[in-house]
């Protein structure tokens, strides 16, 4: 659940992005003298501490409230958190930019998160799909995620930890370059 709450995260970027472009507020924000790369960027780092801080929340209370076993050392978790956080951050910036018309990417979004975290065994355990499911199985940010976390609190290897951080890690940078990509055919967008 933790990695679907952060997942959903990207769902907040992609909606303060489209209320730029589509909202009142937006338009009044483009006639004020702030750049369009510092509008970007407040609602970039601002979706990304709110998404960030529930994550960390989540954490604290289910180990202090309900006992969770989040492994020996906390520290390890909350990176774990951060590196998703940045994932999904950047998802939903690339999702906001990509795809155009109004509140199209949070539609799609709100589709794609609950069927890639099912696809990825997060509502109940699944077993490694063959076929054009595995291939949306091991492309999933969902998976690694998850191995990740199970890795480091029940099996404790780092191999498959770095690994995992790895492939979020390039997930994150495919995402970004994507957003920085398609931000670019939009010149008269300040988002």
């Amino acid at each position: 659940m933790l990695v679907m709450t952060i997942m959903y995260g990207s769902m907040y970027i992609a909606s303060g992005m489209d209320d730029m472009k589509e909202k009142p507020v937006g338009k009044r924000i483009k006639t004020s003298p702030a750049k369009a790369y510092q509008v970007f960027t407040g609602i970039a780092l601002s979706s990304f501490l709110l998404v960030f801080m529930q994550g960390l929340i989540m954490i604290f209370f289910t180990k202090h409230v309900y006992g969770v076993n989040w492994g020996e050392n906390i520290v390890v978790p909350i990176i774990m958190v951060f590196t998703m956080t940045l994932l999904s951050s950047s998802i939903g910036m690339a999702a906001a930019v990509a795809i155009p018309g109004k509140n199209i990417s949070l539609k799609v979004l709100n589709a794609v998160v609950p069927a890639v975290t099912a696809i990825a065994g997060g509502y109940v355990p699944l077993p490694d799909f063959g076929g054009i499911l595995g291939i949306i199985q091991q492309i999933s940010p969902n998976l690694y995620m998850q191995n990740a976390l199970f890795n480091y609190i029940f099996d404790g290897s780092s191999e498959k930890i770095i690994s995992a951080m790895i492939t979020i890690g390039g997930m994150t940078v495919l995402m970004f370059a994507i957003t920085l990509f398609t931000r670019r055919r939009y010149s008269d967008d300040s988002i």
